[in-house]
């Protein structure tokens, strides 16, 4: 999946950047919302 390797890519404290219309929610568990940032996401990492 493009996200797992996009996850492979970044560092652990790196951050994912989609548009309005984009969302890993129910896509994929690698990525979890940075709070009070809309459309930011980091690596889950525990």
């Amino acid at each position: 999946m493009v996200l797992d390797n996009i996850a492979g890519l970044m560092p652990k404290d790196g951050t994912l950047f989609l548009g309005g219309a984009e969302t890993v929610l129910g896509i994929s568990e690698i990525f979890r919302p940075v709070p009070e940032q809309r459309g930011v996401y980091g690596l889950v990492t525990d």
